[in-house]
This record gives C-alpha cells, sequence and structure tokens, in this order.
C-alpha cells in the first residue's frame, strides 16, 4: 500500500462508525503497515484526530501502538511538576492525612487515615509505605515477564498490599482512605478506595476521575433520603476488611492537563468551581496551586484535616520535577509526629520513656517498612 492509500484509509476509519474494538485495531493495522517514510505523517494525523475521542478508546489504541505517544514531526516527551501540601485545619491538633510524590515513577498518592489521633495519622503512613514498597518491587529483573498490563498489575498489588499493611495494625476502628494516581505510557492509571478524590483539569474542564465510596454515592432509595450524618461514611477504606474495594481507571492524558489528589477535607468545603478556579490562576505552579487550595479550605475554618497534590503534565526538557514528601519516614521523624502516644496498645503504655520510647517507634518503622512486628495489645 503507498503512503497515499495508507492515508485514505485512516482518513475514512477516523471518520467510520465502527465499534470501539473493531476501529481500534484498523487503525492500528494501518499504522504499523506504514513504512518509515510516512511514520511520521501518520502518527501525527492520528495524533490530532484522537484529541476527539473518549478515553477508553485512545487508551486501547496507545496500547496497541506505542508510538503514538511521539507527536508531531518528533518525539515530545512527556515530565511532570508535582507539589503536595496538608494541613490539620482549624480544629484538630493532629494531621491524619498524609501523601506521597514519587517523580521517578510518576506515581502519586495521598491518603486520610482514620481511627482517632494515634491510629489515624499512622494508618494513613502505613498504608502509602506499604504501596509504594510493593510497587517499587515492579522495577526488579524479570518482574514484568509474562504480564500483559504490568503497570496495572503493580498499582492493584500495590493497594493490596497497602490493605494488608494496615490490617496487620489491629487497632479498633483503624483504617484509610486512599487514592493514587500512576502516569505511563500515554496513559493516567488511578486506584482508589474510599473518598479522596483526583480529578483532572484540560481542555474540557475539571472532571471528577473518582467516584466516592461513601454510603451517600451507594443510596438507592430515592423515597427515603439518608439523614445528613451519614452521608461521610465510607464503604470502602484500607484495612477494614480482609479483601478491600479498589476502584481502578484508565484515562489518556496529554501536555498541559493537570491533577489534582486531594482528601475529603478539601473537596467537602471547596466547590468543583472554585478548585478550577485555583488551579487556572495558578498555572504552571503546582506548589503554589497547592498553597492557594490549602488556604482557601482554611478561610472555611474546616474541621477536617486538608490535604492536596497538584500533578502537572508538561512538555519535558529536562527531568521531572517534584516537591514534597517523597522519602520513607526516619525513626525520629515518626517519634515527633506521634507526640504522648494516648491511643496505643496495652504493652506500648507500660514501657518507660526514653530508651523504651525508641523501642516503641523502631516497632513502627519496621512495621511501616514492611518488616514483621508483633504490635499486639
Amino acid at each position: 500500500m503507498t503512503l497515499n492509500a495508507d492515508m485514505t484509509r485512516l482518513r475514512d476509519l477516523m471518520r467510520a462508525p465502527l465499534p470501539d474494538e473493531a476501529l481500534v485495531r484498523a487503525v492500528a493495522e494501518v499504522l504499523k503497515a506504514v513504512g518509515p517514510q510516512g511514520g511520521a505523517v501518520a502518527l501525527d494525523y492520528v495524533s490530532d484526530h484522537m484529541a476527539r475521542w473518549p478515553d477508553h478508546r485512545r487508551v486501547q489504541l496507545r496500547h496497541l501502538v506505542p508510538a503514538l505517544r511521539l507527536h508531531g514531526r518528533g518525539p515530545t516527551r512527556l515530565g511532570v511538576r508535582a507539589a503536595g501540601q496538608s494541613h490539620p485545619g482549624a480544629i484538630r491538633e493532629r494531621n491524619e492525612d498524609d501523601y506521597q510524590l514519587i517523580v521517578e515513577h510518576q506515581l502519586f498518592m495521598i491518603a486520610d487515615g482514620m481511627g482517632g489521633h494515634c491510629s489515624g495519622w499512622l494508618a494513613s503512613k502505613v498504608a502509602l509505605w506499604g504501596a509504594i514498597e510493593r510497587y517499587q518491587r515492579g522495577d526488579e529483573p524479570g518482574w514484568a515477564e509474562g504480564r500483559a498490563d504490568p503497570t496495572r498489575d503493580r498499582l492493584i498489588e500495590a493497594m493490596t498490599q497497602a490493605n494488608e499493611r494496615v490490617r496487620r495494625i489491629a487497632l479498633p476502628g483503624i483504617g484509610s482512605t486512599v487514592a493514587a494516581l500512576c502516569l505511563s505510557e500515554g496513559r493516567a492509571l488511578i486506584a482508589h478506595a474510599g473518598d479522596c478524590r483526583v480529578y483532572r483539569l484540560g481542555a474540557a474542564g475539571l472532571e471528577a476521575l473518582t467516584r466516592d465510596h461513601t454510603l451517600l454515592t451507594a443510596w438507592d432509595d430515592p423515597s427515603r433520603p439518608l439523614p445528613a450524618h451519614y452521608h461521610g461514611i465510607v464503604t470502602s477504606a484500607m484495612g477494614c476488611s480482609e479483601i478491600v474495594e479498589v476502584e481502578i481507571g484508565e484515562f489518556a492524558f496529554g501536555a498541559g492537563d493537570r491533577f489534582l489528589l486531594c482528601t475529603d477535607g478539601v473537596h467537602k468545603v471547596l466547590q468543583e468551581e472554585a478548585l478550577a478556579a485555583l488551579l487556572e490562576a495558578h498555572g504552571g505552579d503546582p506548589e503554589g496551586a497547592c498553597e492557594a487550595i490549602v488556604a482557601a479550605a482554611m478561610a472555611r475554618e474546616p474541621a477536617d484535616n486538608l490535604s492536596a497534590c497538584v500533578v502537572e503534565v508538561v512538555e519535558a526538557q529536562s527531568e521531572s520535577l517534584g516537591s514534597g514528601r517523597s522519602a520513607p519516614p526516619e525513626v525520629g521523624w515518626l517519634y515527633c509526629v506521634a507526640g504522648p502516644l494516648e491511643e496505643v496498645p496495652q504493652r506500648w503504655r507500660e514501657v518507660e520513656q526514653g530508651a523504651g520510647a525508641i523501642a516503641w517507634f523502631n516497632d513502627l518503622h519496621q512495621l511501616i517498612m514492611g518488616q514483621d512486628v508483633d504490635i499486639g495489645g
């Protein structure tokens, strides 16, 4: 087939009312058949027209033709700028939220701990570092061999381990909601359990990419409204059951898109219009966007903790940039955060201060980093 014939076929296909799977496979076959001479032209044409496609169709085609990550006449490398900020809020003394920006893996996570002023802060950290430790195992040689979608598998296994780690703590009521964003091969993979949210600000405006796992969302009886004090009860969270309901979504993305991860302390007090305006006002400045979002939420004197992470996709001229926590917590840092530890298992309360305190937090640190520790009451 000549280049002109290939391009004619592509133009016809891009306008054809074919089912998604048939269309994607037909376009992929033509692109693979195009020789080196017309490759850039054909890829450029399809990339431009893919902007009108729904996300799931674009993701499918990128799976079949990885070269679609090359836009225009030459390669465009996509990088990220990322930042995060967290605040205890207007009332609470301790912050039970946490976030992690693992820029080298383009993995971004946020968590909101539950279970009291000790259990909550511990749950969020155990959940995130349990997930990250498992995700990083995917770097090991041979790990991806034989897997149809290694990145998706890594994310699912990471969330599964987060749940297992929080369950091991075994404090009453302990748990953590979690949302994770992973940017890989032209698609955004999102995993979440609970009511932490992920938004995307793109050409179509701000859209929520997650659905809250709450009693209000699940309520399906319009004849009997759910009482307001039940609205915030989460139906899925790390550590609350042996098997956790983790929802996975896939979305296409491109340069200029901005993602916002936030805990319910933010989205309960700031409407989507306000969030979109703040993101727009701080384009190119994720750190400034995070500061503005937290400040706007604090102006409403919220009772809950507040956390926001902003990830902006850029045409990379250099390495991806990030700010915020991206290294495991150390024992001394845990001790400072925990304070007097009033709500802990009995054996911790019986240990004297001083050398004994170091032993407590060595145990906590080992638990967070995935080592076997007996923390029974």
